[in-house]
C-alpha cells in the first residue's frame, strides 16, 4: 500500500486524501490506516457532473467533470462525519467552505482543521470574513460528534 511506502520514506505525517464516490470508502481508510496513515482529508471534489450549455446544446464545460464548491458541502460533511464516527484520526474537512460558518460546521461535523481551495480562487485571499471572540463564544461546546 503506498502509504506504507511513503512512512518508510518521509518524516511528516502521511494523510490519506478520500473522495465520496468510494465504494466502502470506511474499508479502504481503515486498510490506509492500517498501512501507515495519520489522518485523512475528505473530500475531494465529486463527480463526473455534468452541465449543459442550453443555448448551444453541448456539455459546458466540454464533457463530463467533477463538482468542486459549496454544493457538495453536504456530502463533505456528511463523509467527515462517518470517518470521526468510525476512526479517532485527524480529519482535514475540505469541500464547499465559503464563509466562517462553514468552517465552525467543518468542525462541529468533526473534522480537525479545515481546508479551503475553490472559496480563495474565487473571491480572492480575504474571502473569510473576520468574526469576533463574542460570536464565537459557543462554538467550543458545540462539537456534536466528536
Amino acid at each position: 500500500m503506498q502509504s506504507e511506502t511513503a512512512r518508510r520514506h518521509v518524516g511528516v505525517p502521511v494523510l490519506i486524501k478520500v473522495n465520496a464516490n468510494w465504494c466502502n470508502l470506511l474499508d479502504t481508510l481503515a486498510s490506509c490506516l492500517d498501512a501507515g496513515a495519520n489522518g485523512v482529508t475528505a473530500i475531494d471534489s465529486i463527480g463526473p457532473a455534468l452541465r449543459v450549455d442550453v443555448e448551444m446544446g453541448q456539455p459546458l464545460l466540454g464533457s463530463f467533470a467533477w463538482l468542486p464548491g459549496e454544493a457538495i458541502r453536504p456530502v463533505a460533511l456528511r463523509v467527515e462525519a462517518e470517518i470521526c464516527l468510525a476512526y479517532q484520526v485527524p480529519v482535514i474537512g475540505t469541500g464547499g467552505v465559503s464563509r466562517a460558518e462553514n468552517v465552525v460546521e467543518m468542525i462541529m461535523a468533526g473534522a480537525t482543521v479545515v481546508g479551503v481551495h475553490t472559496a480563495p480562487l474565487l473571491s480572492g485571499l480575504g474571502w473569510l470574513e473576520r468574526r469576533s471572540t463574542s460570536s464565537r463564544a459557543g462554538w467550543g461546546n458545540a462539537a456534536m460528534l466528536t
